[in-house]
């Protein structure tokens, strides 16, 4: 009998605190076997890197200026340029003033020295090509005037 009233207490107690009703079980996680052969690769895809950059030459009159490009075989380059020439000497070019319109030729040579590419006297221009050897390319900006520096902005990417 005494038996039967603990038993008795402990249900009471047990439905009071919300136990011994119907509860959902919670599933556990389940896990391929090891020798199961199957991976998950839960990494995501691998995106195109991209190099991009600016430069600003200053470029002396009968000079030119090298820009450098490390590239791979199969990169994909962009490069815009302008060119702005100023007379040299003078208070001019200290005030802004003696700005005029100026071309540049542009010539990339690539990691064998070959000329690819030749852009004759342009101001502003983009251009886009690919490289077919690794290595290092130059980008050759030439100054064809006899009195006149120049300035030229590059911006370039590498996808």
């Amino acid at each position: 009998m005494a038996l039967a009233a603990l038993a008795l207490i402990a249900m009471v107690a047990l439905a009071a605190c919300g136990g011994g009703g119907d509860t959902a079980a919670t599933p556990a996680a389940t896990q391929a076997p090891a020798d199961s052969g199957t991976t998950v690769d839960d990494t995501p895809p691998a995106q195109p890197s991209s190099t991009s950059g600016t430069e600003d030459l200053f470029i002396l009159s009968r000079r030119f200026q090298s820009l450098e490009l490390t590239l791979t075989a199969g990169d994909n380059v962009s490069v815009t340029y302008d060119s702005v020439g100023a007379t040299t000497g003078g208070p001019g070019n200290l005030s802004g003033e003696g700005k005029v319109t100026a071309e540049v030729k542009l010539t990339i040579v690539d990691p064998v020295e070959e000329q690819i590419i030749v852009v004759d006297n342009m101001q502003t221009n983009t251009l886009e090509f690919q490289a077919e050897l690794s290595g290092l390319y130059q980008l050759v900006f030439e100054n064809p005037y006899l009195l006149q520096a120049l300035s030229v902005n590059v911006d370039y990417t590498i996808n």
